[in-house]
């Protein structure tokens, strides 16, 4: 870092964030100025025991999990759009993919019960 400016590469394209005393901020490319943090996880908020397959996946994901609980699935484009959200209690979930371009995908599994979180890296074929 020298002198406010970060510069970050995502998916082939390069953002640069400049951070003024004044907190604006200019940005090129499509990453959110948070999003470096955003998706940092600590080992206390890591959700373990979580199976994702196939992947990648054509029609249907499957999500397991050891714990029964209350979980929030989201897929993000590389772009950082969510192109699919759900909530459901229990341990086991099926996602139709069908909808979705064959590209990669980012995949995070929220336990809203017990605040823990996993992310995978998703690929739709």
């Amino acid at each position: 870092m020298s002198g406010g400016i970060y510069m970050i590469s995502a998916v082939g394209e390069l953002a640069v964030r400049e951070v003024s005393q004044g907190g604006y901020h200019i940005s090129e490319g499509f990453i959110n100025p948070g999003v470096s943090n955003s998706m940092a996880v600590s080992p206390e908020q890591m959700l373990e025991g979580v199976n994702v397959y196939p992947n990648p996946a054509a029609e249907n994901l499957f999500i397991e999990t050891e714990a029964f609980s209350e979980y929030e699935i989201s897929i993000f484009d590389m772009t950082g759009k969510v192109v699919f959200q759900n909530a459901f209690e229990g341990n086991q979930y099926q996602i139709d993919l069908s909808g979705l371009s064959r590209t990669n995908y980012l995949l995070l599994i929220n336990d809203k019960k017990n605040n823990k979180l996993k992310w995978f890296k998703l690929t739709k074929k």
